[in-house]
């Protein structure tokens, strides 16, 4: 189900989220931690994903993503991992794709980010008009050379 809400209520939601995230907490329990959910990290490569010249080449960034959510979720196909992730995903629906630009030297990859976007778009037929990818800033943004629209 997806709720709207208004710009007041996301900021209020926010910072109850940020302060409660800053809380110190405890697992009293040895038994709670051991049922807690391992995180997961994979790593994806291919050894034509970075050009001599050192650019990233799309569709093999693409490929490499979609063989990710493919190992993440366990599915056979991007596109039944797509809807693993976002279950409840409906065309009108509106993602955001957080990248960090703060440092211009370490930022999330435009190339990469567009190759994430692109799997959405063409795995699951998503409008990508309701694609965002956002930073803090329209200027960090551009710094790390990202097309603003």
């Amino acid at each position: 189900m997806t709720q709207i809400c208004t710009r007041r209520q996301f900021l209020k939601t926010a910072a109850i989220t940020a302060a409660a995230a800053s809380m110190p907490f405890e697992i009293s329990s040895s038994a709670a931690a051991a049922d807690a959910p391992l995180s997961r990290v994979i790593v994806g490569s291919h050894s034509e994903l970075v050009a001599l010249d050192e650019t990233i080449q799309p569709q093999i960034a693409r490929a490499v993503i979609d063989e990710i959510l493919k190992e993440l979720t366990g599915a056979s196909a991007a596109r039944d991992a797509w809807l693993k992730i976002l279950p409840n995903l409906q065309p009108a629906d509106v993602v955001g794709v957080k990248v960090n630009c703060i440092n211009a030297r370490h930022a999330s990859r435009p190339d990469v980010v567009y190759a994430l976007a692109d799997s959405l778009i063409q795995s699951v037929d998503f409008n990508p008009n309701n694609i965002i990818i956002w930073d803090r800033t329209g200027r960090e943004l551009k710094r790390a050379e990202y097309t603003i629209n």
